[in-house]
């Protein structure tokens, strides 16, 4: 009974050692238990971690684009409050007393050319003695005259007016209508080419100064009918008076011309 008794304890230290063998395993199963998931949050610690970061840097990375987004648009405010806030460069305006000056200059000039044209005509002339306004045989002579000449068309610049435009830099000059100023004949080139004398009916200087002087009348007439000729007047008017003050003035000045009936 001893020996079962003293065996008892034995028994039971061992079962104590085999408790804390148990125990131990368990602890140890426990531990290997507490290490697993320790490796397991490992990964999620650095995946957790690299998401931080990568919020971060996103967060990061707008924070810098709403900077080079605020400094672009700050700069480009800035050059469009400037470009609207620089003072406009004011139209030119004319100064009365500067466009009076060239304007007295320009009336000084009191007749300006603005057009002209070159005529040849050739006409045959005839003349009978009369009786009772009834022609008379044997008494006809007759001729063959050349006339060449030149027409010019001007305009009476002592006869203008002028007014400042609203336009700023225009300039209105109100004209009379250009007008036939001259009917030079060139000489060297008219005269008589063929003439049939008659002794009861002789040609006479007189004459052929007569019939020159109806040509010239003629012609005159013809040009102040001509349409063409007096709008290309016209045109060529108001381009040598705008140029005129273009030059004393400035580029940026413009003239219009207002065209009324002549007086006479």
């Amino acid at each position: 009974m001893e020996n079962e008794k003293d065996s008892m304890p034995e028994t039971g230290q061992a079962n104590t050692d085999q408790d804390d063998g148990r125990f131990r395993s368990l602890n140890s199963t426990s531990g290997a238990d507490n290490r697993l998931p320790n490796s397991e949050e490992r990964p999620a610690q650095r995946r957790g971690l690299s998401q931080r970061f990568a919020a971060r840097l996103k967060r990061l990375k707008v924070a810098t684009i709403c900077v080079v987004v605020g400094v672009a648009l700050g700069i480009a405010g800035t050059l469009y409050v400037q470009s609207n806030t620089e003072p406009e460069v004011e139209e030119a305006s004319p100064e009365p007393d500067k466009v009076s000056v060239v304007f007295d200059r320009v009336v000084a000039q009191n007749e300006l050319t603005v057009a002209s044209r070159r005529y040849t005509e050739v006409d045959k002339v005839t003349d009978s003695n009369k009786l009772f306004d009834l022609p008379l045989p044997f008494t006809e002579n007759s001729f063959w005259y050349r006339s060449v000449g030149t027409v010019k068309v001007s305009v009476d610049l002592s006869k203008a007016e002028f007014a400042l435009g609203g336009e700023g830099s225009e300039i209105v000059l109100r004209l009379q209508n250009p007008q036939i100023t001259s009917n030079t004949p060139d000489m060297d080139e008219s005269g008589v080419l063929e003439e049939r004398n008659n002794v009861l009916n002789p040609i006479h200087i007189e004459d052929v100064d007569a019939y020159r002087a109806s040509v010239q009348e003629r012609i005159n007439n013809a040009a102040r009918a001509d349409n063409e000729l007096m709008d290309a007047a016209k045109s060529n008017a108001q381009a040598n008076i705008d140029n005129l003050f273009k030059v004393a003035l400035g580029e940026d000045y413009h003239v219009t011309i207002e065209w009324v009936e002549s007086e006479e």
